[in-house]
């Protein structure tokens, strides 16, 4: 029986109340590993991760394709896990952050982290809230028909049907 990446999403935000960082950090693994085989062959334009447990998955399916990498952030590793449980996910960020081609940072605050921690410069950074689809949507399309090469083609999430 094989999952459909929606299964496969669903399954990361099943956590038991008991699952450990491991168990979060092994699903990621999975689900890259399970949407990089599924992108394969597929035409797209723009690559959109909406949060970190997908970033693996964009950077993976940006190497083989070579597409643009727009990553949205809620919050930094620091801010959501007991320190002992933050190396795996610092540096999950941090290689993300740099290969990512646009960051839209869903608050003023976040943008704020982003900048003093990453020092994104300011051209690679958008402050766009998660919920405002019209925003979000606007500047993907823009991201791809202003990349060298460009063709009409649709976008990618890692957490598309």
């Amino acid at each position: 029986m094989h999952a459909t990446l929606t299964q496969e999403l669903a399954a990361l935000g099943r956590n038991p109340p008991n699952a450990t960082a491991a168990d979060l950090n092994f699903q990621v693994i999975q689900y890259a590993r399970f949407a990089t085989s599924w992108a394969c062959g597929k035409q797209f334009a723009v690559i959109y991760a909406v949060d970190w447990p997908t970033w693996l998955a964009a950077m993976e399916i940006r190497q083989l394709t070579g597409w643009p990498l727009v990553l949205h952030v809620h919050s930094l590793a620091q801010e959501r896990a007991a320190p002992s449980e933050t190396g795996w996910a610092v540096a999950l960020e941090r290689l993300a952050l740099r290969r990512a081609d646009l960051v839209l940072a869903s608050t003023a605050e976040v943008a704020s982290l982003l900048t003093e921690r990453y020092q994104l410069p300011p051209e690679r950074l958008q402050t766009i809230s998660v919920s405002n689809t019209a925003a979000i949507n606007e500047r993907l399309l823009h991201i791809e028909h202003h990349r060298p090469g460009h063709s009409a083609g649709s976008f990618i999430t890692p957490s598309s049907k």
